[in-house]
């Protein structure tokens, strides 16, 4: 939740030009796919340690 948040911010608050795409570029090829990654892996059901005796 907080890479979106932070992306959101970052977005918000960078000027126009360079430091908007820069900005972009971090949100669409980093943090939006991480917390996607993060989000699927904390939804996911966990499972017993099974014995391997």
């Amino acid at each position: 939740m907080l890479l979106v948040a932070d992306a959101c911010l970052d977005l918000a608050t960078a000027a126009p030009g360079a430091e908007r795409v820069t900005a972009l570029a971090m949100a669409v090829g980093a943090e939006l796919p991480l917390a996607a990654l993060c989000a699927y892996l904390a939804s996911r059901p966990v499972r017993a340690a099974r014995d391997r005796t």
